[in-house]
């Protein structure tokens, strides 16, 4: 969630999506009775070592990464939402298989991840990917677009959807006239040798299939050299936030177009993130981040001193005091015109809490195990929630096509 050094708000959503899902299903008596959902939060940083360092301090305390081992102090532990990237979401896959511990992805696209063989504990609130490379490539043919190029990130994802796309593009009588790799830590000069064949290239249409972390740059870049009157389309992973993208790579965006996920209401959230307070939320980080870039604050204490607030361009932060309240003019930096992701997040949730549900009102002698088993409450194993963690409310629909405006 954070980008350099900065909350990214559109991303914090999707974990207040989680947040508020858990809340709406404690406060329901009638929904998992006498249980009382809770979670801890790790920001992976968009960092593979941080993913795998996060998903063995839930399994085994944070005192205590060790593969398999389960601190009797722990607190129990249903399985594990995300992640966000398909790159960061395959090693905690493997981590979580063997030890049968479930993890539900409320994003991750690559379609190998259904693969029950290599990851036998994986599930998703989403679609693969193979959906939306065909789509990808129909979009062409629907437009006439028959001479394209393609940006594709850096790692398995971006790598065999390009093939994927390229492939149907070809065989439906188009031409890829490049394939260029794109990732978040790109040298300055790799980045300008990808700028140096867009600009090379006459090309109008650019297909883009990377998340938007690793294409900001590329962005910027391009507007810098003014290589501009391409028309983009994005993939799923592409999300469009004001939160991440500076007004330079809003000119270029202008006008693209991109697939989006299916979303749908959720009821409250927005009563919900009224009702934000840093005081309400002290062990939640992300709250006092999100409090100073909202407010344009800086919380007391910070490094340990009481020293003046930081000066900002031209004038002096005023320090933050816990009690501003958000309102629907504040409200506006969640973006909540498209919950995708955030949906998806609420939705994993869910799938938790009716895999435990089922497993509380199981009927000895029909249950989901052998010979009809069900399983003691108080002693549920990771591996049997699992089993029940498909839902048929769960269900994914297809991607819609969105056109972004600056």
């Amino acid at each position: 969630m954070l980008l350099s050094f900065r909350l990214v708000i559109r991303y914090y959503r999707d974990v207040l999506g989680m947040v508020y899902a858990i809340e709406e299903i404690n406060q329901t008596p009638s929904f998992l009775p006498n249980i009382t959902l809770g979670f801890q939060i790790f920001d992976s940083c968009l960092s593979e070592v941080r993913a795998i360092r996060g998903t063995l301090e839930l399994l085994s305390g944070r005192n205590s990464l060790i593969p398999g081992y389960r601190s009797p102090h722990h607190p129990a532990l249903a399985g594990i939402i995300g992640e966000t990237m398909s790159s960061l979401t395959v090693p905690m896959a493997r981590i979580m298989g063997p030890l049968h511990y479930p993890q539900v992805s409320h994003s991750a696209l690559l379609s190998i991840l259904s693969d029950k063989h290599q990851f036998p504990s994986f599930l998703r609130t989403v679609p693969g990917s193979t959906i939306q490379n065909i789509a990808l490539a129909q979009l062409m043919g629907h437009f006439g677009w028959t001479w394209v190029g393609m940006i594709v990130s850096d790692d398995e994802l971006g790598l065999q959807g390009g093939q994927h796309v390229k492939k149907v593009i070809e065989e439906n009588g188009g031409c890829v006239a490049f394939m260029e790799k794109i990732h978040l830590r790109y040298s300055k000069e790799k980045v300008l040798q990808v700028v140096d064949v867009i600009q090379t290239h006459s090309v109008k249409v650019i297909i883009v299939q990377s998340a938007e972390a690793y294409v900001k740059v590329l962005l910027e870049t391009l507007y810098a050299y003014n290589v501009t009157g391409k028309i983009w389309v994005f993939s799923a992973y592409f999300v469009i936030s004001p939160g991440i993208f500076a007004d330079q790579a809003w000119k270029i965006l202008n006008g693209s177009l991109g697939l989006t996920l299916y979303t749908d209401n959720m009821p409250g959230l927005e009563d919900f993130l009224y009702a934000l307070q840093p005081s309400v939320n002290s062990d939640d980080i992300f709250t006092k981040l999100l409090w100073e870039q909202i407010f344009k604050c800086q919380w007391p204490h910070t490094n340990g001193s009481d020293t003046t607030p930081t000066v900002g361009k031209g004038e002096q932060l005023a320090y933050c005091s816990g009690i501003e309240s958000l309102d629907k003019k504040t409200l506006s930096v969640f973006e909540l015109s498209d919950l995708s992701y955030t949906y998806q997040s609420y939705l994993a949730v869910y799938a938790f809490a009716h895999a435990l549900n089922s497993l509380m009102s199981c009927t000895p002698g029909q249950g989901p195990f052998n010979n009809g088993f069900c399983v003691d409450i108080s002693g549920i194993q990771p591996w049997q929630v699992g089993k029940e963690s498909t839902h048929p409310t769960l269900v994914t629909r297809f991607m819609y096509l969105k056109q972004f405006r600056a």
